[in-house]
């Protein structure tokens, strides 16, 4: 934890609930973060393509992120707070407000059986009766996914496999909009990260509303979902309990929050239209504000309702990027931050290596449960170094395959983007994919902390203290990487990335659906 002491001066305070950790900032006026902290909780894992996370450990982890800022920056100086972080995941709480199971979060497919069931018709399109899918795209931009992995199927799931914990349900809640109970008591979501619940009316961005028609043919009970609210509106205050907990004075204004890939738009300084970001933490994204409701449904991608005020979001989220870098770490006992060295130790092509991290399924541009993670050409004269700057390589090549259906998507063709994640910490991973995308790389400052500043940086607008326009001169950059000559020579690499894809997708989908393998699923 790096920790500076504040002077007296307005503070706010920004919490990202992550997938593998919580991370906090306070963040002043200028857009410095003053003090930071962050704890890791369980990732749990299930068979069927379960994927949990307990809503006290969360809440356990931040209350120590937050007390450990506390001890050193002056609390009465605290004048915001927002919450961001993983979305398109489901608390069910009861009456009390307490967890009735454990969340199910935005990996977990489990409900892919009810929504297909859902999504289905006399004249299908893509598995869509296409009268249902004319309606959730004119009306939310988008659709149920297929995959299972929406708040929408976790609901589902548990209304059709978890009958007795539906029934005692008295609130469905976004992982963030759980948080933000914890914090004021209030019941509210903020209307960007309801939007995979299918059931909202995204056409008028001034004026979203959730839609009956829509949650009738979901079956969800309108009683059981939250009251929707803008991300930048002040819905309650820290109440004296949590504040408490945490170390802070109560009574501090707590906005609605926003989801992370809204938030790390504004973190990294991305408010004016067009302004790329490719995020890569342990999934990754590349998303822009738009100025209009947009979708390509043959790539899964959007745009969708952002945290700013009047504007969209491209949503273009891929499932496993950081996550692999992860993994080989423990697969080969290596710390992560030594990854980075040996990597280096290898050239452009690995060796002839290529690698496909779609260790848990893949979203966009294709939406597909069933892919996994591939380590393709390996050969004896391998060895660890290749095999780990393929990772790399193989993030990156992920990133361009989802790159060009966003280019179409805006109309604009990109050739700058703004990287920001745990990821881009490398020194390595940023150069390979300023090559790959044949685009300028500019990594931002703090880039692991960009959605805490994000949304810090929100709970400012929301008293006026900054403007949005402002936002871009806070935004500090801390290195640049541009293409070099190796940059024409990905466009063979990724020609091989497709055919690897086309060629294993059937072999894939055999393997992995069959019910020998349902426990890896």
């Amino acid at each position: 934890m790096a920790l500076q002491r504040s002077l007296k001066e307005p503070l706010f305070l920004g919490i990202d609930l992550g997938t593998s950790a919580c991370k906090v900032s306070v963040v002043n006026k200028k857009g410095r973060i003053i003090a930071h902290a962050n704890e890791r909780y369980p990732l749990y894992i299930l068979e069927g393509g379960g994927a949990e996370q307990n809503p006290k450990e969360w809440w356990e982890a931040i209350v120590k992120a937050v007390s450990q800022i506390a001890e050193h920056v002056s609390v009465d100086s605290i004048k915001s707070i927002g919450v961001t972080g993983q979305w398109s995941g489901t608390v069910a709480i009861d009456a009390n407000g307490e967890p009735l199971m454990n969340a199910i979060i935005w990996l977990d497919s489990r409900g892919e059986k009810y929504i297909r069931n859902l999504i289905k018709g006399i004249f299908n399109f893509a598995g869509y009766d296409i009268f249902k899918l004319i309606n959730w795209v004119r009306k939310t931009a988008g659709a149920p996914s297929r995959s299972g992995k929406d708040s929408l199927a976790h609901i589902l799931f548990i209304k059709n496999e978890r009958s007795e914990i539906y029934k005692q349900t008295y609130k469905f809640l976004e992982p963030i909009s759980y948080i933000n109970f914890k914090l004021t008591n209030r019941l509210v979501s903020s209307y960007d990260i309801m939007i995979t619940h299918w059931i909202t009316d995204n056409r008028n961005i001034s004026n979203i509303k959730y839609d009956e028609k829509l949650i009738k043919i979901t079956g969800i009970d309108k009683e059981k979902l939250p009251e929707l609210s803008k991300p930048y509106e002040i819905i309650g205050k820290l109440s004296h309990e949590s504040a408490s907990e945490l170390g802070l004075s109560e009574n501090i204004p707590v906005i609605a929050g926003g989801g992370d890939i809204q938030t790390s738009l504004i973190g990294a300084g991305c408010v004016e239209d067009y302004e790329t970001l490719v995020y890569i933490g342990t999934s990754s994204w590349v998303t822009s504000h738009v100025s209009f409701k947009k979708t390509d449904i043959f790539h899964n991608i959007a745009s969708l309702p952002s945290a700013l005020p009047n504007k969209y979001f491209i949503a273009a989220e891929q499932e496993c990027a950081g996550k692999c870098l992860e993994f080989m770490s423990e697969c080969f006992n290596i710390k992560l931050e030594e990854i980075d060295n040996l990597a280096k130790n290898s050239t452009f092509d690995s060796s002839g290596i290529i690698f496909a991290p779609w260790l848990y399924g893949e979203r966009a541009p294709v939406e597909d449960r069933y892919l996994r993670g591939m380590i393709f050409n390996l050969s004896l004269s391998s060895n660890k170094s290749d095999i780990l700057h393929a990772v790399f390589e193989g993030i990156s090549l992920n990133i361009r395959w989802i790159f060009n259906p966003v280019q179409k998507l805006m109309k604009k063709r990109i050739e700058r983007v703004r990287l920001a994640g745990g990821c881009a910490r490398s020194n390595l991973l940023p150069a390979i994919l300023a090559n790959v995308l044949n685009v300028e790389v500019d990594v931002v400052e703090d880039p692991v902390f960009v959605n805490s500043k994000g949304i810090a940086l929100l709970a400012a607008y929301s008293l006026n203290e900054i403007k949005l326009k402002d936002i871009p001169k806070l935004i500090r950059i801390s290195n640049q990487y541009q293409p070099t000559n190796i940059s024409k020579r990905y466009n063979e690499i990724f020609k091989y990335y497709l055919k690897i894809y086309k060629s294993s997708k059937k072999i894939f989908r055999e393997i992995n659906s069959r019910d020998l393998y349902k426990k890896s699923l």
